[in-house]
């Protein structure tokens, strides 16, 4: 059988792509006073609720891959807004914010609140409720394929 989805709107792995990088984009958007990404801002903030952490920690608190959260913390090293704490294993990245991070942060958790209310604003929390289940329910679904 050879199916070749028709419309936009027949995959739904293509709906809910679109979806996430046009709300990325948007709290990008919405971010930029503070210079941080959302990854940036996500990042800063799985780590300023673990005070410390490794990358790997980083990485499973995230979702993402080894080497995505290292590049990213790289960065954010570079700029200033975290530092390597020591270890006793030297082959451990440890870190933890600067104050600087901690400001930026907190400019970029002002600039994300507008941003949220003004999305919760436009859905009821029925339906927030409703789409939170449905994406569990998918991401559930779809790791029995794992």
């Amino acid at each position: 059988m050879n199916i070749i989805p028709g419309s936009k709107d027949e995959c739904i792995c293509r709906v809910v792509r679109d979806a996430a990088r046009s709300l990325s984009n948007t709290y990008d958007r919405a971010l930029a006073p503070s210079g941080l990404r959302t990854t940036q801002f996500t990042l800063l903030s799985v780590l300023a609720r673990q005070s410390v952490a490794t990358v790997n920690q980083l990485s499973e608190s995230m979702g993402i891959d080894q080497t995505t959260t290292t590049r990213n913390v790289s960065v954010l090293e570079e700029a200033g807004l975290v530092i390597r704490v020591p270890h006793h294993d030297p082959r451990v990245k440890l870190m933890k914010l600067t104050p600087n991070g901690k400001q930026k942060r907190q400019i970029a958790v002002e600039c994300w609140q507008r941003m949220q209310d003004h999305v919760m604003s436009s859905i009821s929390p029925d339906e927030w409720r409703t789409f939170q289940k449905v994406l569990h329910t998918i991401e559930e679904r779809c790791s029995i394929w794992e």
